[in-house]
């Protein structure tokens, strides 16, 4: 039955139009996620769900956790995998394992199973970032700033849109948590209607950035902007020059 479940879940998550399913059983949870967030020195690696029986009767489960494939994750713990019982509620701990987990981010799912019933009762979506340098003694090495590359974006003369690229990175190879947005000029908050940047907001350890320039929405001359690059860990700001004629 654990295969059918399993299967069953896969189907749900990967096939077209299978983005939810019916489930009328006895069985319910509060978390609609557990996100792990970016390990850091002390991070807390251990997260509890409650499995509630909403009915009279007994009911019986299983919690698997798998990843996209619909392999088991190697990276978690579900202690215990079984639920049985009349009444009250099943405390399930959801246990990191750090030497399981890939550099940056980790998804994948736990699935509830009602083994009553014999199917899905639902899953709950995974997710635990894994910063550069590894997890060692407890502690995780990450980046202390970004990277930039290059130090300024000249479009030169502009008609109509044109777009250029550039380059973000995690110090030491670590992981990204960085907001970016075009201001007028370094410590301004005044939005820059003809610059647009993609994606604005960054959790990765490197990154290609779309920058666009539109000249519609510019005066003629020339006219300069800022990238604001927001550090979220540590804090920190830098700015990426954009100029342009019209």
């Amino acid at each position: 039955m654990k295969q059918a479940l399993i299967s069953l879940c896969l189907c749900v998550l990967l096939c077209p139009g299978g983005t939810a399913f019916a489930y009328d059983g006895d069985i319910s949870w509060d978390n609609t996620a557990l996100d792990f967030g970016v390990l850091r020195d002390g991070a807390e690696l251990t997260r509890t769900i409650t499995v509630r029986n909403n009915g009279q009767g007994v009911v019986s489960g299983e919690i698997t956790a798998i990843g996209e494939n619909g392999a088991p994750l190697s990276w978690l713990k579900v202690t215990p995998k079984h639920f049985k019982g009349r009444e009250g509620n099943f405390e399930i701990t959801i246990s990191l394992l750090p030497d399981g987990l890939s550099l940056g981010m980790n998804e994948g799912w736990l699935v509830i199973g009602d083994e009553k019933e014999d199917e899905v009762a639902g899953q709950i979506p995974l997710r635990a970032v894994l910063a550069g340098g590894g997890f060692t003694e407890g502690e995780v090495k990450y980046a202390p700033g970004v990277v930039v590359s290059p130090a300024q974006l000249d479009f030169g003369n502009v008609s109509g849109k044109r777009v250029k690229m550039f380059n973000i990175t995690g110090e030491g190879g670590g992981i990204l948590d960085v907001k970016l947005r075009p201001v007028a000029s370094p410590g301004s908050s005044k939005g820059v209607p003809w610059l647009k940047v993609n994606p604005n907001v960054l959790q990765v350890t490197e990154f290609e950035v779309k920058v666009t320039v539109n000249a519609a929405s510019m005066k003629r001359g020339t006219s300069e902007a800022y990238i604001h690059i927001s550090d979220e860990r540590n804090g920190k700001s830098s700015y990426l020059k954009v100029t342009a004629m019209k």
